[in-house]
């Protein structure tokens, strides 16, 4: 039985990083050496490669499964939320006039999805002692300003009052990345995803092993609180 699960898309699922180095084995393994004495946590990574919020809201209302690790877990992380900001990207980067109408409507889906999740989770960890945190979203893309402001309000509109409302702990993720990309980032080039664009190259937005290490101290550091 886990005594950690975590939900996610991709950053969680581990992409950036070897199998054992991902956020989620490097979290339950923090969490093992603050035990005294130390010892080993069980996890359940239910983290999927380009699950939006919508899905994970889903999920956790139809899939028993999903429903299982929230209800077997001691410790709850969540981290998601990137790709429903990916439908955007294409206006954000050519700077298309309807990016703002987009947005506002982005927002107000990934909001009622957001708050669906946080519905679920306490409903299903009323009268239990269970940690729960969601981490906020990094910005891979510090040289490009709207995706920069796209990204922090995503994090102050939709997933920060969501938390609060129903009693999350917030990871800051998003803080703990900015100035450090550069060494955080698999594969950062310049900050721009417009300069890999046109070399033909997927943009750098996932974490190298150090941004997983560093998105496991602050889900470890909050879930300890």
């Amino acid at each position: 039985m886990p005594t950690l699960s975590v939900y996610g898309d991709s950053v969680a699922y581990g992409i950036g990083a070897p199998p054992h180095l991902g956020f989620v084995p490097q979290l339950a393994a923090l969490q093992a050496n603050q035990a005294a004495p130390p010892k080993r946590v069980p996890f359940r990574n239910y983290g999927i490669s380009g699950m939006t919020s919508y899905e994970l809201a889903s999920a956790l209302q139809d899939n028993e499964s999903f429903q299982a690790g929230i209800l077997s877990g001691k410790n709850i992380a969540i981290y998601i939320g990137g790709d429903d900001l990916l439908t955007a990207a294409p206006a954000l980067l050519l700077a298309r006039g309807n990016a703002v109408a987009l947005l506002e409507r982005l927002y107000a889906k990934s909001g009622h999805a957001m708050g669906t999740i946080m519905a679920n989770i306490a409903l299903m960890t009323r009268s239990t002692h269970k940690a729960c945190a969601i981490g906020t979203l990094y910005n891979p893309f510090p040289a490009l300003a709207p995706v920069a402001e796209a990204i922090a309000t995503y994090n102050a509109r939709v997933l920060i009052p969501n938390a609060h409302r129903y009693g999350i702990a917030v990871a800051d993720i998003a803080s703990a990345f900015e100035g450090r990309q550069a060494s955080l980032i698999a594969g950062f080039r310049s900050g721009n995803p417009l300069d890999a664009l046109r070399m033909h190259q997927t943009p750098a937005i996932h974490p190298n092993v150090l941004g997983h290490h560093v998105i496991a101290e602050q889900f470890a550091n909050v879930l300890s609180s």
